[in-house]
């Protein structure tokens, strides 16, 4: 179904977006616009830009008290890894051994339940394997952690953001053995601390896989939860997460075909024991939280052993049990509102009176006792410009409608949409374009056996026109991660570099890089891709050059970060260890009836991590990520993020020459404090921006460098936490915020670098 899209003239205070100067004072300012303000604006389908969606009864700001933490001491998360609510909090039958859901956690529901508020269900929204629902739990975001296999530990395989252990150390400086990360599973090694400049390992949690006497990791999960009170007895624990990892092996190995569902019953007692022990103990009684949550649930397609496996975008996988009992916790409740594990994660920081200051998720404020006055995070999430379309990606406020999508004050996203992410925008001659990613409200029944898929979504505007009409795209359903490179060709026709990896796992099948051309005669280019490893954060660049001497008239470059081939299976290295940058080259040509032949892809570049032992001479990084491109008649620039042990987080660059010469890549920043999850951009000049932490204080700045000069230069911008970067020639839009989860865009000029 087509959709129009009618825009109005929108006039704000300076609530969410000034402009702020380097040197002048933060409150000198000059008022823009901004969506978030919008309230006037038509959508042609859902009517008016207030924010969509039911406001449940106990909903964020509804209560009549001060809205304040409870301040609990102590926060326990027990993970139950994989488990269905089918064999949980469900109301249906198991698939599994044809017991109705009720018979799995008797104890659980009987003595637990009345003490604690139920969100049935909970959602998994983004890929559904341990690293990544671990990483939104810890991290209050959805953030790309696969569940990459390694002998050698984890290395710089860490979330870009924040962890729950990191700023609780930091808000309170507490010791290491304060905080434990544990289980029975190697994958969350890396999940301890980040790599975010201002945390890090020195603030990281203590961590350990209890193991059985050949090294194994236990075959029990009631052995895990021993050992969580084992630790709570040895140290003053004030946050521990515990990832219970049996019932999910027992499901993929099967060794009986009631292996699973026997794992989810042995921890039901245990559980109930382990909430009585706290209530008993005088260190945590009365000041401890109880949260039991899943970090993915498992397939339901009703079909024999279903259930063994996980991991894409299945009904069964998205729903899983939550649960949250303690001091502040409405007692006997049921909440039915969307709830997502990174929501879990916002709620933990505001139950510990702590902040989390990139969270994306939401508190659940109907589980309050005293009803907090705001959700945790506001404003603008997102933003991607172009000097005729704003798109900006805005926080909903309330748990249905996390977040919607804006161009120019116009609602594009379904108003119910769950998730509206990821803006990109691009500019023709003729139109304006604006693509995002969306995950709609989804099945309504607990027992569904549907897809759950997140939708790519595009829409296009003439220049000078209000109207925007959405654009139907080739792709069924896409990555929770994807984020799509936006270019056009010399003859106007949209150009859309992505990722093709449609559950986003890093284990999917036929992961490639595609480029699709929009010709008049429809989408081209499904068909061709460059196979790559768990691919991410596509750059795309098109040129134009008659002159050069081995390119093509119309050539199209494109740069994304990769591991090695996952196909070795003893190459365990591989995927966390060697994450790399590439760089490939097509013709992009159209013949005379505008059909776009087989391309000839050829990799112009790649770079080698210090692990990988295929080169005598690799670059000096132990990850590499987020590459941003440039090209111009002289050639071809590349700038990356490079994560290495030694020097922290810099800034890599490397360029080639129009003949395919490449230089060896060099570091552009070695303060080691950049800011991993943002990605560095160019200028239509050349000139590369990004944002590192400053050394001397607790603010950000804003570096730029050009080929040819010696010295980056660097401008403090006065916030602590930014989200993106954009540039419009010497203008760069930051998102920014104090802390306090309210986010809004302030206009910083670029430094100069001549």
């Amino acid at each position: 179904m087509n959709r129009t899209w009618t825009s109005f003239l929108l006039l704000t205070a300076c609530t969410n977006q000034c402009r702020v100067h380097p040197g002048d004072s933060t409150d000198t300012v000059v008022p823009t616009e901004t969506a978030e303000t919008a309230e006037t604006a038509e959508t042609g389908e859902t009517g008016d830009t207030s924010d969509p969606g039911p406001n449940p009864e106990g909903a964020c700001g509804s209560g009549d008290g001060p809205g304040v933490s409870p301040q609990v001491k102590t926060v326990v998360v027990l993970v139950t890894d994989g488990a269905r609510i089918d064999e949980t909090f469900g109301d249906m039958v198991s698939s599994v051994t044809g017991e109705p859901t009720e018979d799995f956690w008797p104890a659980i529901r009987s003595e637990l339940l009345p003490q604690g508020t139920l969100v049935l269900p909970g959602l998994a929204t983004g890929v559904t394997i341990t690293a990544e629902g671990h990483a939104a739990l810890l991290t209050g975001s959805r953030v790309a952690q696969a569940n990459f296999p390694s002998d050698d530990g984890p290395g710089m395989y860490r979330p870009e953001l924040p962890t729950l252990f990191e700023r609780l150390r930091v808000n309170f400086d507490l010791p290491a053995e304060s905080t434990a990360l544990v289980g029975n599973t190697v994958h969350l090694g890396g999940h301890g601390w980040s790599l975010h400049p201002s945390h890090g390992e020195p603030w990281g949690a203590s961590y350990e896989v209890f193991t059985q006497e050949n090294g194994q990791p236990v075959g029990s999960d009631t052995e895990v939860i021993s050992g969580v009170q084992n630790q709570m007895e040895q140290h003053d624990t004030r946050i521990v997460v515990a990832n219970l990892h049996q019932m999910d092996r027992a499901g993929h190995y099967n060794t009986s075909p009631t292996a699973y569902a026997e794992g989810v019953k042995n921890v039901d007692q245990a559980i109930v024991d382990f909430w009585n022990w706290i209530q008993q103990s005088e260190d945590y009684a009365n000041q401890t939280a109880l949260v039991v949550v899943a970090d993915h649930g498992r397939h339901r397609w009703n079909e024999s052993e279903d259930y063994r496996h996980h991991g894409d975008q299945c009904t069964g996988c998205r729903q899983i049990p939550m649960f949250i009992a303690g001091p502040g916790i409405r007692r006997g409740h049921e909440v039915s509102a969307t709830y997502t594990i990174e929501d879990v994660g916002q709620t933990i920081a505001w139950l510990m009176d702590i902040d989390l200051p990139h969270a994306e998720g939401q508190i659940l404020c109907e589980a309050m006792t005293d009803i907090p006055a705001t959700n945790g995070r506001e404003g603008i999430a997102d933003l991607a410009i172009t000097d005729t379309v704003r798109a900006e990606m805005i926080f909903g406020d309330n748990p249905e409608t996390k977040s919607h999508i804006y161009a120019d004050g116009t609602l594009l996203s379904d108003g119910d949409a769950i998730h509206a992410e990821a803006p990109r925008t691009w500019t023709t001659e003729t139109d304006d374009y604006v693509c995002w990613r969306e995950l709609g409200t989804g099945p309504s029944s607990l027992d569904s056996i549907q897809t759950w898929p997140w939708q790519a979504r595009c829409a296009q505007r003439r220049l000078g026109s209000d109207e925007f009409s959405e654009i139907t795209t080739p792709l069924e359903q896409i990555s929770p991660y994807w984020a799509p490179a936006l270019q056009s060709d010399r003859d106007g026709n949209l150009l859309m570099a992505y990722a093709d990896n449609v559950s986003g796992n890093w284990e999917a099948p036929d992961q490639a890089i595609r480029l699709l051309i929009r010709t008049p005669t429809g989408w081209q280019g499904m068909g061709f891709g460059i196979g790559a490893a768990y691919p991410l954060e596509p750059s795309l660049v098109v040129h134009d050059v008659e002159k050069a001497s081995s390119w093509s008239p119309n050539s199209a470059w494109v740069a994304f970060s990769a591991s090695n081939d996952q196909t070795d299976t003893a190459d365990k290295k591989a995927g966390r260890f060697l994450r790399h940058i590439e760089i490939w080259k097509a013709d992009i040509s159209l013949n005379d009836a505008n059909i776009w032949s087989s391309p000839e892809w050829t990799q112009e570049y790649r770079n080698y991590t210090l692990h990988d032992e295929s080169v005598t001479e690799p670059d000096p990084w132990d990850r590499m990520e987020r590459p941003s491109l440039f090209v111009d008649d002289t050639g071809v620039q590349v700038a990356f993020v490079g994560i290495s042990a030694e020097t922290g987080n810099t800034i890599g660059w490397a360029s080639g020459d129009t003949d395919g010469i490449w230089s060896t890549a060099i570091s552009i920043d070695d303060e080691g404090n950049v800011l991993a999850h943002v990605t560095p951009t160019f200028t239509d000049d050349g000139r590369v921006s990004w944002l590192r932490r400053s050394a001397d204080s607790e603010s950000v700045e804003l570096c730029a460098w050009k080929a040819g000069v010696t010295q980056a230069q660097c401008v403090d911008i006065g916030w602590p936490y930014t989200r993106s970067l954009s540039v419009l020639g010497d203008m760069a839009t930051i998102l920014v915020s104090d802390g306090d989860g309210s986010w809004q865009a302030i206009d910083v000029l670029l430094p100069m670098v001549e």
